[in-house]
C-alpha cells in the first residue's frame, strides 16, 4: 500500500494515546506484524495489511526477476524502490480482504538463485486505538484521535477515499460503539492539537468538525463511514483525519468491548 497512515503528535510520536493532532509523526501505524527467521537479501518488508494470520511465503524468482507474496500474482522487479505485493483476496462474513505487503528493494543485493522466505503474520494490537479502560466505558466516553494519510509511493494520487468498511469486526452481536471519521482538510495542513483524548477537535480550516458516523441502524444497510479528498495528493504529501469511537455506556452488554477485535480503516485512490 503506497498510502500509509501515520501518527500525529510530533515527529517522534509512536503512541496512539498521544496522537492528538499537531505535526505528523515519522512513524506509520502498523496494521500487522511480520517476522521471519531468514529474509531474502535485498528485500525488506515494512508493511502488512489484510493478511490471514499465520505463515506465508515470499518467493523471489531470480530467472524472471519477480517477487510473489502468499500465492498471489508475481510482480516484476525492474529497479530499486518500493513495491506492493498482493496475496489472494478472500472474504470473511461481510468483509473483503486484499492481502498485501510493501517490499523495499535494493536490486544489487538480490540473490542470484531462486529463494523463498517464510513470514509469520500476527496482529498489531492497539496500533490505532489504545486499550479501553473500564472507567471510560462506565462514563460512555467518546475518544478522538488524529492521523495523517501520506502518499509514500512514487506516483501522484487523486480521488483518495478513507473509510471504515461496513462495521468493526466483532465476536458478538451486541450494541456496537459508534465509529466516525471527520471530513478531511487541505493537503499539508496540520491538525490543531487537542489537550486530551476526549476533547472534540477543532477543524484547522473553518473551526468546526463534522463527523460521519457508523450507527447500529446502518449495519444491515451496509453504509460505510467515509471521508474523501478529491484533489491531487502528490508524492510525499499528506492530509489529516480525525477518527472517533463513541463507547456505549456501562448499562449495555459488557461482552461488547471484549468482542471488538479489529477496527478497519481502508483507503482507495486513483494513480497517475
Amino acid at each position: 500500500m503506497t498510502l500509509k497512515v501515520f501518527f500525529s503528535g510530533g515527529a517522534s510520536n509512536t503512541d496512539p494515546l498521544l496522537s492528538l493532532g499537531g505535526a505528523i509523526s515519522n512513524t506509520a501505524v502498523d496494521c500487522q506484524i511480520l517476522t521471519t527467521s531468514t529474509a531474502i537479501t535485498g528485500v525488506t518488508l515494512d508493511y502488512s495489511s489484510g493478511n490471514p494470520l499465520g505463515d506465508h511465503d515470499l518467493v523471489y524468482d531470480a530467472t524472471n526477476a519477480t517477487l510473489t507474496w502468499a500465492g498471489g500474482k508475481p510482480v516484476t522487479i525492474d529497479g530499486d524502490g518500493s513495491y506492493v505485493l498482493y496475496g489472494i483476496a478472500y472474504q470473511t462474513g461481510y468483509q473483503f480482504y486484499y492481502p498485501q505487503v510493501n517490499a523495499n528493494i535494493v536490486t544489487a543485493s538480490l540473490p542470484v538463485a531462486n529463494t523463498t522466505a517464510t513470514y509469520t503474520v500476527s496482529e498489531n494490537p492497539n496500533g490505532m486505538f489504545p486499550d479501553i479502560s473500564a472507567l471510560w466505558t462506565y462514563q460512555g466516553r467518546t475518544i478522538y484521535l488524529c492521523y495523517y494519510v501520506k502518499n509514500v509511493g512514487t506516483k501522484d494520487k487523486t480521488d483518495v477515499s478513507v473509510f471504515t468498511p461496513i462495521i468493526p469486526v466483532r465476536e458478538y452481536n451486541d450494541v456496537l460503539p459508534e465509529i466516525g471519521l471527520d471530513g478531511v482538510w487541505n493537503t499539508g495542513t496540520e491538525a490543531i492539537a487537542s489537550p486530551d483524548l476526549f476533547t472534540f477537535p477543532t477543524h484547522p480550516i473553518n473551526g468546526e468538525n463534522y463527523f460521519i458516523y457508523i450507527r447500529n441502524s446502518e449495519i444491515d444497510g451496509v453504509k460505510p463511514s467515509t471521508a474523501t479528498t478529491t484533489g491531487l495528493l502528490a508524492v510525499n504529501e499528506w492530509f489529516g483525519i480525525w477518527v472517533h469511537m463513541k463507547l456505549p455506556p456501562y448499562d449495555t452488554d459488557q461482552a461488547l468491548l471484549d468482542g471488538l477485535r479489529r477496527f478497519t480503516l481502508s483507503m482507495t485512490y486513483r494513480e497517475s
